[in-house]
């Protein structure tokens, strides 16, 4: 679906409860206009959406070219220099609202210096949730978004083939995650998804670990949680690997993990409960002894964002439709002394959902 589709569904849903919609630089604006600024900083870069005509747009000078990657027509572009007043412009176009809602879309990522400098000029206006109304169209992806994604899922299977042909020993968290970073781009990645995680040995007991300078060592257990990003959309793929001989408890959780995940991905059908799938894999792992050492949910959603709807948690009761996209990371973490995690992303089709990442799931000892 193209973005001057996706704004008309956009802008449909808006047409009797809101005014319109501001917009920063992020994955809202990505999503509706083809816009990817990047950092903006503190300069405004804004655009307008309005529920019936084209939408105005706010940009700095020195983005200017980034006007040009957007896939919808503007009603409007003002373009401000540094030493103008960006504000100005901004109440000229609000003056232009039909103003018979008196409720208008605020990006949830908004900087607070923005919202604050913005305030005076909206604050006759009841503020919502812009995500509370892109979630729901942005759920379900198209063909041409899966394309996407699998070939960023590609990226990550690939790199995580050649991170095993590496001696990981004697190098540190950090070398590694590096490592990682440098062969997700060279394989075709625009840039990492999200900060790459590198737990090692006791450090992989912390499933959001931030790597160190901790040397990996004989018998460590090591969690590497990484993706790619290809135009626009992400991958997020974990596997466990060993290094050398495995610690017998780490080869008996790495199976419950395993296991769990696989009959997680199988139950895994249009139509099921998000709630059933966390469940699934919970049970297993529970009925193994370690129910309490599974401490986060099964999967969450996963396209523009690295995260985004749907979650699934033990209670959400929404169902997994055709389209959607989601993780499926069930993992096991025995404080101060190791950790497993098994990520992939899962495309949904007409009945069961396939998934994106294929790399080996059986353990690696390296």
């Amino acid at each position: 679906m193209s973005p001057k589709k996706r704004l008309a569904r956009f802008t449909e849903s808006m047409k009797d409860s809101f005014d319109g919609a501001l917009i920063t630089p992020g994955s809202n604006l990505f999503y509706l206009t083809g816009i990817e600024p990047g950092n903006v900083l503190e300069r405004l870069f804004l655009a307008v959406i309005y529920p019936r005509k084209a939408p105005s747009l706010i940009v700095p000078k020195l983005y200017e070219e980034e006007v040009h990657q957007a896939k919808i027509d503007f009603s409007e572009v003002y373009i401000w220099e540094d030493t103008d007043d960006p504000y100005v412009h901004l109440t000229e176009i609000l003056e232009d609202l039909e103003a018979t809602q008196k409720n208008l879309l605020i990006e949830d990522s908004m900087s607070s210096d923005v919202l604050m400098n913005i305030r005076e000029h909206i604050d006759e206006y009841i503020w919502s949730s812009l995500n509370s109304q892109t979630s729901e169209l942005r759920k379900i992806k198209s063909k041409e978004e899966k394309k996407l994604m699998k070939r960023a899922a590609e990226i990550a299977d690939e790199t995580y083939r050649e991170i095993l042909k590496e001696d990981l020993r004697g190098m540190s968290e950090k070398e590694v995650a590096a490592l990682i970073e440098f062969i997700l781009k060279k394989n075709g990645a625009e840039e990492t998804a999200f900060e790459i995680i590198v737990a090692s040995g006791p450090n992989s007991a912390n499933p959001h670990h931030i790597p160190t300078d901790r040397k990996i060592q004989e018998k460590d257990m090591v969690i590497m949680d990484f993706g790619a990003r290809y135009e626009g959309y992400c991958s997020d793929i974990t596997r466990t690997v060993a290094i050398g001989d495995v610690p017998e408890v780490g080869e008996k959780v790495y199976k419950i993990v395993k296991e769990a995940q696989a009959q997680a991905r199988k139950i895994a059908k249009n139509g099921v409960e998000a709630r059933k799938i966390d469940k699934e894999a919970r049970e297993i792992i529970k009925k193994n002894g370690y129910g309490e050492n599974f401490i986060h949910r099964v999967g969450h959603g996963i396209g523009i964002d690295p995260h985004e709807e749907p979650y699934l948690t033990e209670d959400n009761e929404g169902k997994i439709k055709k389209g959607m996209t989601f993780t499926i990371e069930p993992g096991i973490y025995l404080k101060d002394r190791l950790g497993v995690r098994i990520e992939d992303d899962m495309w949904m089709d007409d009945e069961k959902s396939i998934s994106l990442t294929e790399a080996d799931r059986d353990l690696k000892c390296v």
